[in-house]
């Protein structure tokens, strides 16, 4: 079976156990966000490499249909990711990773970590985290308000706000 089955094993996001004070999912702090992802898949050439790329799990999609030798669906938001089955190392053409919770959206791009969360009649004021993934991994130091980062909050606001458009459509 091994030689003509494709494997996939996700989970649900994450959840804080304590982290940041809170006790649940639904957040968009880095251990909430995330999830392990490991796919197996026959002629894979990079077989138990570990990747550090962004992807998201709508890229399961169309990495299974690639891999199934099925043409690709232009309406899927997702991006195969048999490029890296191939090569852990390689490149996409994915330059971040979308996620939405009930409260807030969330983007990481390359070191940097945003996370909105948009006034509603519940809460009156919006919210935003902005954190450098490679000085403050723990997400400690919110950088949102400092006026020297006013311009990547910019620049990753502007992009979020894409993003939120793109997966409405």
């Amino acid at each position: 079976l091994r030689k003509n089955t494709i494997v996939v094993c996700v989970s649900d996001h994450g959840y804080l156990l304590g982290e940041h004070n809170f006790w649940k999912k639904n957040q968009l702090w880095e251990e909430a966000m995330r999830v392990p992802m490991i796919i197996s898949a026959p002629n894979q050439a990079a077989r138990g490499d570990e990747c550090e790329h962004l992807v998201e799990l709508v890229d399961i999609y169309p990495t299974v249909q690639e891999l199934a030798g099925l043409t690709a669906d232009p309406e899927s938001q997702g991006i195969s990711l048999v490029k890296l089955l191939q090569d852990a190392d390689a490149t996409l053409k994915r330059r971040d990773a979308f996620i939405h919770t009930k409260a807030g959206y969330g983007l990481r791009s390359g070191k940097w970590a945003y996370a909105w969360y948009p006034a509603t009649k519940k809460h009156k004021q919006e919210g935003v985290m902005l954190y450098d993934m490679e000085k403050d991994p723990e997400q400690y130091t919110n950088l949102a308000l400092n006026p020297d980062y006013a311009g990547t909050r910019k620049q990753l606001h502007g992009r979020l706000i894409e993003r939120i458009q793109t997966a409405r459509e």
